[in-house]
């Protein structure tokens, strides 16, 4: 597997990574997913391992802590084998919501706090999870710094920030990585923060490759369990959900075409993107992580990118009434 380097860091990343937010699902999370297997979950961890996936990405706000946890026991003996990348900031409010701080005081407690979740010393990416209005980004990200040199953390990363926040934390210190959402449907960041990483050696992470599994041909809405969040998505109105299905025919005669996966095909088309470092791919089986890295052997031709351009074009006409700002 041909690594890409991450940044400005030395890390040098497999271009798809663990995505660990749907196997954290439980009951009392908000962002349910449906019932997990815990021992699923771990084997999917070990087998993207096994096939040369070299690092993961996790939270504290992923299950409330159980996500850590549950990398934590995954990769006992393993620590040499991956990069571990976790977040602060996306605290519990107490009633199932969730409040952004990253106060000095919140972020120290939350990096001790997910080093003793994982088993581990220090993590090798730290990430912002979420812009907080109320603490200046500035002291937050002195803080980061000082985190850096405790050894606690190689690395710090902003995720889910706009440019205007990145600019300001770049003056105080060199941001390694940006995380945000991007796919064939939400593609905001083609338009400042990809150039923005581009031009200063900002790595890029994209979360949410398939849409919350939207996107993947064997997605079926209505087989969902009935409290699980994708339900209340604008994806899932009566009104967006036949048209999705249109797009995703195209991507599936594509796939044909090639013989390959659907899944190659999504992933194949973030990576064709020269400004995108790497792709998060969340994971739920041993049977999911096997099909993580077929979409490097996947070359899209020009034709195949122009369907699949206007494809989306369409689609997005046709649900612009729905789709929600921002």
């Amino acid at each position: 597997m041909k690594l890409r380097q991450l940044g400005n860091s030395d890390m040098m990343i497999s271009p798809v990574g663990i995505g660990t937010a749907p196997m954290s699902s439980t009951d009392d999370w908000r962002v349910y997913w449906g019932k997990q297997d815990q021992t699923a979950a771990r084997e999917a961890i070990h087998q993207a391992l096994d096939m040369g996936v070299n690092w993961l990405d996790t939270a504290p706000f992923y299950g409330w802590g159980h996500g850590e946890h549950l990398v934590g026991e995954a990769i006992k003996g393993k620590r040499d084998q991956l990069f571990i990348f976790t977040k602060c900031g996306s605290i519990n409010d107490g009633s199932g919501g969730t409040i952004e701080n990253l106060s000095p005081q919140s972020i120290k407690k939350e990096i001790d706090d997910s080093l003793q979740r994982l088993g581990v010393d220090y993590v090798d990416l730290y990430q912002f999870h979420d812009p907080d209005p109320r603490t200046p980004i500035e002291e937050s990200w002195e803080t980061m710094q000082e985190l850096i040199q405790a050894g606690k953390v190689r690395y710090g990363a902003l995720s889910n920030h706009p440019v205007d926040l990145m600019k300001r934390a770049q003056a105080i210190a060199p941001i390694t990585v940006t995380q945000n959402q991007y796919n064939m449907i939400v593609r905001d960041i083609e338009n400042d923060i990809l150039p923005y990483a581009d031009e200063n050696n900002i790595g890029s992470l994209a979360w949410g490759p398939t849409k919350d599994g939207f996107l993947i041909d064997a997605f079926d809405l209505d087989g969902l369990e009935a409290k699980d969040f994708r339900r209340k998505r604008w994806l899932a109105l009566p009104e967006v959900y036949p048209h999705l299905q249109t797009f995703k025919q195209i991507l599936n005669d594509i796939a044909d075409q090639h013989n390959i996966n659907q899944i190659d095909i999504i992933l194949a088309w973030l990576l064709n993107n020269p400004m995108l470092t790497a792709v998060i791919l969340g994971v739920r089986s041993a049977k999911e992580a096997s099909e993580m890295t077929g979409c490097l052997a996947v070359d899209l031709t020009q034709a195949d990118l122009d369907m699949i351009q206007a494809g989306l074009d369409t689609f997005n006409t046709v649900t612009a009434d729905y789709r929600p700002a921002g």
